[in-house]
């Protein structure tokens, strides 16, 4: 029996939405969700030890702990300690290949903290983002991230590191979509 009032189209149109919203899961089971929340931002992911590739740099997250800061001693520091080699085969520097800012902490409650010593800042600087690293070449260093109230008792989920596949109409030649690196620090490899 066919629906003539505006109600039974109304319904009719209803379920015709409803189907044709699922047809792409129906065509293809096995297809998930896109990973991250809606504020997440896309990155080359992984855990503790594992060696991340952006097509540019290598970067390995060595370990993450609650550690006394020697320039920060009256705080809680939280340490990361990781390894950035160049993959290219020219020299390179990550100033000069879209890294942003600095390395960032973030927690599961969603708060992310940034280095905020002047020690640690000028540390990362020396160590990692100025640092002009040779073919195969490797920088090293522990990042310290003093710890508010809130956060003294939880330990970090995640380290980020922004970087721009390209700046000033520049290509770095990464090749990936986003360069940028994800490091769970709940996870070891």
């Amino acid at each position: 029996m066919p629906f003539t009032s505006s109600k039974g189209r109304a319904f009719l149109a209803g379920i015709s939405l409803a189907v044709f919203s699922l047809m792409p899961a129906l065509a293809n089971p096995n297809a998930s969700s896109p990973a991250g929340g809606s504020n997440q931002r896309p990155s080359v992911e992984g855990c503790i030890g594992q060696t991340l590739f952006n097509g540019v740099w290598r970067l390995k997250v060595i370990e993450s702990a609650l550690k006394t800061n020697p320039d920060d001693s009256d705080s809680k520091n939280w340490a990361i300690t990781l390894e950035l080699r160049n993959g290219k085969n020219a020299q390179n520097s990550p100033t000069d290949s879209g890294f942003q800012d600095y390395p960032q902490l973030a927690f599961a409650d969603g708060t992310v903290l940034d280095m905020e010593t002047t020690e640690a800042k000028v540390q990362y600087q020396k160590a990692i983002f100025y640092k002009s690293i040779p073919p195969g070449g490797v920088a090293r260093t522990t990042m310290w991230y003093r710890l508010d109230d809130d956060h003294a008792a939880q330990t970090p989920t995640k380290l980020l590191v922004n970087i721009k596949a390209e700046e000033f109409g520049k290509n770095f030649g990464y090749t990936v979509h986003d360069p940028s690196f994800r490091v769970k620090l709940d996870c070891n490899s």
